[in-house]
């Protein structure tokens, strides 16, 4: 099942350039993590505070704190994730979508109904060994089963799709809102 449309709580996350992006709360987690052991090395995401108080006035919008303060990704308070943070989300998420094109798998039989390992890891895939953590390089060695990875697989196009929504934050040197 994917973890785009698994539960309706989430993160909303909204740029003024690329527009809207949704996970469900365990999605966010997993892409998270996932980045961070790919080689994603977070910033904190910017604290927002409302122009005005009043809802109907024009300028009834976030912007950043001042003074800057940094904050988890992992609440609703529409805190920013700049273009500099999103480009290493970015590039990490790259190396997911590498990795994932490069495994080849295949059915070990009746002994291991549903269970996929890895059989052939192809050239290349082992420099990114070098920014992946100890957990995600035990699971990516010849050999080793990979249910985390597999999920990926299964949500490979909206992987591509969160690719393609941090490519437009980078390249518009833009932000998106966590809500």
């Amino acid at each position: 099942m994917s973890w785009s449309s698994l539960l309706k709580m989430g993160m909303d996350l909204e740029s003024p350039e690329a527009g809207y992006f949704r996970w469900n709360i365990f999605g966010w987690r997993d892409i998270l993590n996932t980045m961070k052991a790919f080689g994603w090395n977070p910033q904190g995401a910017i604290a927002t505070e409302y122009i005005s108080d009043n809802p109907e006035d024009d300028n009834y919008a976030k912007q950043p704190e001042t003074p800057e303060r940094r904050m988890s990704y992992s609440s609703n308070d529409y805190q920013w994730v700049d273009d500099e943070d999103a480009k290493g989300m970015l590039e990490a998420t790259q190396k997911l979508i590498d990795a994932l094109n490069k495994i080849k798998e295949v059915d070990v039989g009746a002994d291991g109904v549903n269970e996929t390992k890895i059989i052939e890891l192809e050239d290349g895939i082992s420099s990114l060994g070098e920014t992946m953590t100890n957990a995600w390089k035990d699971m990516l060695r010849p050999g080793a089963t990979t249910p985390d990875l597999q999920s990926w697989l299964k949500d490979y196009d909206y992987v591509l799709k969160w690719r393609d929504y941090l490519q437009h934050i980078v390249d518009t040197k833009s932000h998106f809102a966590i809500g």
